[in-house]
């Protein structure tokens, strides 16, 4: 049993938001809803569940297509690896899009840069081409998804904004993520080469041995910086798809389930105990 009190009460709302199509009261209007909570914790909460919203249905149906694939004969366990990496291993903006997350779109996003880098006769291997690359692969992202919400039916209070610009935003500012930590990380190697040059060369002096200096401290700070970005960026996507109700659209392709989250999305005792403030009880 599980009892949700206090700030994480506040996100029960937008639990369902992202994993029931019954979301909202009659009469509550799309633009108006959003994941901001009146505490960290709530907000936290919100962007965690509204990250799974994506993982989730994505990782479902490649193992459903995988596993109805294989039981035909017309593939094997082989054409089928992991759709997403070992989230243990994401440390950089960088590693968590090139690696970690899904690269079914990336050929297709990334195809435009290396284009454009020989139609403008940019030196192939410069970092002048590499971030170039990089900025244009997640404008062309940004644009693909954000015209999804874009062409989504709106109301006359939805403003660009929340058709377009919540959501191009997101993915648009990841670029500047992967090129801030590169700069970071380059300087920190920068810095410690210069003192592990003068540690060395008083080592060599001293006739002692060197030791590895300890990784621990550079994956538990990669696991914050990562964490807090993309708390603070998924937020902006999030909260477009919200508004645009993608999120009304059911990500459960199997009858008795959906009519189970339909049941307690709907149940009365619950949502009432919900709005008066009481702790909901989830077994």
């Amino acid at each position: 049993m599980l009892s949700l009190t206090g700030p994480w009460q506040e996100s029960i709302g937008p639990f369902f938001v992202y994993f029931t199509k019954f979301h909202h009261e009659p009469g509550t209007r799309l633009s108006d809803l959003t994941l901001y909570s009146d505490n960290y914790a709530g907000f936290f909460l919100n962007c965690f569940l509204a990250g799974c919203k994506l993982y989730f249905p994505l990782q479902m149906n490649y193992t459903l297509a995988s596993i109805l694939g294989v039981f035909s004969g017309l593939t094997e366990p082989k054409d089928w690896p992991p759709l997403f990496g070992d989230i243990s291993k994401v440390t950089t903006i960088r590693y968590f899009w090139g690696t970690f997350w899904q690269q079914l779109l990336r050929r297709m996003f990334s195809g435009w840069g290396e284009g454009l880098v020989k139609f403008l006769n940019l030196p192939p291997l410069s970092k002048i081409s590499t971030y170039f690359k990089l900025y244009v692969a997640f404008a062309i992202s940004a644009f693909f998804h954000a015209i999804m919400t874009y062409t989504m039916p709106a109301s006359v209070h939805h403003t660009f904004n929340d058709r377009f610009g919540l959501v191009f935003n997101g993915f648009l500012v990841q670029a500047f993520a992967i090129h801030f930590e590169d700069i970071a990380i380059w300087a920190y190697r920068k810095v410690v080469g210069m003192l592990s040059h003068e540690k060395s060369r008083d080592i060599k002096s001293n006739g002692s041995k060197s030791s590895n200096p300890p990784t621990l401290w550079k994956t538990l700070l990669g696991w914050v910086w990562v964490t807090g970005w993309m708390w603070f960026s998924i937020y902006w996507a999030a909260e477009g798809y919200l508004k645009s109700g993608i999120t009304l659209t059911s990500d459960v392709p199997v009858p008795f389930v959906e009519k189970s989250l339909d049941h307690l999305a709907q149940n009365k005792f619950y949502l009432e105990h919900l709005r008066s403030g009481f702790s909901p009880v989830i077994s």
